[in-house]
């Protein structure tokens, strides 16, 4: 018993160290004030050049002109830890982005240090952009480009294969920066992580910890021998925004949508 109690200080230091380490994975910092913006591609991150930027901002602003869609492409260097889903609805919320009643909006969001990528999709978009369709895109994507740093490149691609989907549901032509449509299943087997994971972490360290608190005070070593070491009897062991732009037009977003890391 005595030998347990001068035990538990030390277990107190371990699981002091391990929240130490893995806390700033689930605790995210202050959250990032969104800036007001009525431009179509804002790239704090800076991954694209003016001339890849001016193609997306003509192609998304033509896609609006001929549909009312309002499709937007946010970079950022740092989520500042945030899930990539609150960030993405968050950002969304603020922008209103599509018209209200038809909540025609989404939302291409990049986070470069966290390596999340997301197309968050308003309400009148699901049928259109249906979260197995944005998963596979985003994975596709990850895959081709952003594992090799394209940053830039890829961002343009999700934006040609959105716009190129809205259009084609409602039956008009686009003649900026136009591609072929997406086809689900050519994408890589590309994780897909949209936040939360982290919690695992901490829920598996609690639950060693709780087995290892028992197991001392049944005087059994948390590594199935006697106290006295690992089992033996010795030692102890930023960026810019674009123009020709919109502002927001009231839309809504329930969440819809789907995203990948790399």
């Amino acid at each position: 018993m005595r030998c347990a109690l001068r035990t538990l200080p030390a277990l107190a230091t371990v699981i002091a160290a391990l929240l130490f380490v893995f806390l700033p994975l689930v605790a995210p910092g202050a959250e990032l004030t969104i800036p007001a913006s009525t431009t179509v591609v804002v790239d704090g991150a800076q991954v694209l050049d003016a001339a890849a930027a001016q193609r997306i901002t003509d192609l998304l602003v033509q896609l609006r002109a001929r549909t009312t869609a309002e499709v937007k492409v946010l970079t950022v260097a740092s989520s500042g830890g945030e899930d990539i889903v609150t960030f993405a609805q968050r950002h969304y919320d603020q922008w209103k982005l599509g018209k209200s009643g038809k909540d025609n909006g989404a939302l291409i969001v990049l986070a470069v240090a966290e390596r999340h990528v997301r197309i968050h999709t308003g309400y009148g978009l699901e049928p259109v952009l249906p979260d197995s369709w944005c998963g596979s895109l985003s994975r596709s994507v990850a895959q081709d480009y952003f594992k090799a740093g394209k940053y830039g490149a890829g961002i343009e691609r999700m934006a040609q294969a959105v716009a190129a989907e809205v259009a084609a549901a409602q039956g008009v032509t686009l003649d900026q920066g136009t591609a072929p449509r997406y086809q689900p299943g050519s994408d890589g087997a590309v994780g897909q992580s949209q936040g939360g994971s982290p919690w695992l972490i901490v829920i598996i360290i609690i639950v060693v910890v709780i087995l290892m608190m028992r197991r001392a005070r049944s005087g059994i070593t948390p590594w199935g021998g006697s106290y006295g070491g690992f089992g033996g009897g010795g030692g102890g062991g930023g960026g810019g925004s674009f123009g020709g732009g919109f502002s927001g037009g009231g839309g809504r977003s329930g969440g819809g949508g789907g995203g990948a890391s790399w």
